[in-house]
């Protein structure tokens, strides 16, 4: 029952948003369609191993370990689901931003770590291991525990039993597996973990906030009850329709300030979009910054030349019109080339 009526909840949700695809872009959308796509396998498993037991009188199938396992796999994801909680406040929320970019990396970089270890495996497989029973049973997906640093000490024997000189080729290729997986790999990998800590610290409060009203207008767009409530919240709605209401509260859709539009859910990630290209302008601090106020400084000082010029002309033509003779013209004021330079190519 609570996982129809979750389901439901999520129904809604999917419809309030822009396309499948933007719903399924966010994390805790995926951890609710694993969380509803494996209790509905539960679900299915648990009647076929009820009606087996109930056809043939066996205690459980032959495969009825499926059920615990996908159960188990099940109740991970809800363990997973309570991290949204912890966004109401910032410090756990920007961490758990943070753990969900660096699993992101962690899953681009999977790709690399899988197509060379991938190509050990198959290489050195047939070296160490006689074809047949041995080199089935063994496989090659031992070589991807040398990421995390397992050198297996029967592999190095079998390797110096191989003959000249194949022994020295597959000692080198195992050394060669080590240095390559569990050093400059994971040195690579711990790399771009920093480089993308060090972007989420930067941006860590404009994307908590984003991420709380996210949230909020999650649980306001679902309904008013939780699940599985929500199940009778449509008999509860036509109950109140049919009865007049005296006073009693409702709860009103959360709107814009100042405006009476109503604030969706799939409006905020353009709202998001937005307001990073503006931190991003803000934090421009660097050359480009310096460059304008030397801009802003040069016009200052053409409009007092200007200011200046202006004052002289009209005095000189003042005199002339008295009968005094013109003043001779002032010498130009010493200016640095490279600052006209300049302020030709800012006006430029």
């Amino acid at each position: 029952i609570w996982g129809f009526a979750y389901a439901k909840s999520e129904w809604r949700q999917l419809q309030n948003d822009l396309s499948f695809g933007h719903y399924i872009s966010d994390f805790w959308n995926c951890c609710d369609v694993l969380l509803i796509s494996a209790l509905v396998i539960t679900i299915l498993l648990g009647y076929a191993e009820h009606f087996w037991t109930v056809t043939w009188g066996t205690e459980k199938p032959p495969n009825g370990h499926h059920f615990e396992g996908v159960h188990s796999l099940n109740v991970l994801v809800c363990w997973w689901r309570m991290f949204q909680t912890f966004y109401r406040w910032e410090y756990f929320g920007a961490l758990i931003m943070t753990v969900i970019r660096m699993s992101a990396d962690i899953l681009r970089f999977s790709i690399i770590l899988i197509i060379l270890c991938s190509g050990f495996g198959y290489a050195l497989t047939p070296m160490l291991f006689e074809a047949g029973e041995e080199r089935e049973k063994q496989g090659v997906v031992w070589t991807f525990w040398s990421i995390v640093g397992e050198t297996r000490q029967d592999l190095v024997e079998r390797a110096c039993g191989l003959p000249a000189p194949w022994n020295t080729v597959t000692h080198c290729l195992l050394y060669t597996l080590v240095l390559v997986t569990n050093v400059i790999a994971m040195n690579l990998l711990i790399a771009v973990m920093n480089s993308t800590y060090d972007g989420m610290k930067q941006d860590s409060n404009t994307m908590w906030a984003f991420e709380r009203v996210n949230w909020i207008l999650e649980y306001s767009e679902a309904g008013d009850l939780p699940p599985p409530l929500n199940l009778l919240q449509g008999f509860l709605v036509e109950a109140e329709d049919s009865e007049p209401s005296h006073g009693c509260f409702k709860r009103r859709p959360l709107r814009r300030a100042n405006s009476d539009l109503l604030v969706h859910q799939r409006e905020l990630k353009e709202s998001q979009r937005r307001a990073m290209a503006l931190v991003e302008a803000d934090e421009d601090t660097g050359e480009l910054s310096r460059l304008r106020q030397e801009n802003l400084s040069l016009k200052r000082h053409i409009e007092r030349l200007e200011r200046l010029a202006t004052n002289f002309l009209l005095e000189n033509h003042e005199r002339g019109a008295l009968g005094v003779g013109e003043l001779p013209l002032p010498p130009p004021p010493k200016t640095p080339c490279h600052s006209l330079e300049r302020a030709s190519t800012s006006f430029a």
